[in-house]
């Protein structure tokens, strides 16, 4: 991305947006941060993370990284999240896929389960 491009997508957002802590106000916070701790294997799935602002708090929470996962329709937004928080794929190792949420063939869509009858996937490997 060009520096031009980049200037136009942060003077688009509002001055604080990158630090808003709304999410982190709400009790699901705590139960996200809970079920990690808790719940081996368990999955947080960002959608629409933009600057992942959000997974980034989590992990910073201690919510275990090697199951955090990241995705938004524009890769840009993941890229300035770096910049913004001047952070590297080496300190922030989350994993970030690209893409369409919306799309049905951007993630294999499967029945909600709340024991896995599958081993968990990999999330350091490609789709």
């Amino acid at each position: 991305m060009d520096q031009a491009r980049a200037d136009s997508i942060f003077s688009a957002v509002p001055e604080k947006a990158p630090l808003d802590d709304s999410f982190y106000n709400l009790n699901p916070q705590e139960r996200l941060l809970k079920l990690g701790k808790e719940r081996k294997g368990a999955i947080f799935l960002d959608i629409g993370c933009c600057f992942a602002n959000d997974i980034r708090k989590a992990v910073i929470n201690d919510y275990p990284v090697e199951n955090a996962i990241a995705s938004d329709l524009e890769a840009d937004f993941w890229r300035l999240g770096h910049q913004l928080f001047k952070s590297t794929a080496e300190t922030f190792s989350v994993r970030f896929v690209p893409g369409d949420a919306l799309d049905a063939n951007f993630l294999k869509q499967v029945p909600p389960f709340y024991t896995p009858e599958t081993p968990r996937p990999d999330l350091h490997s490609p789709r």
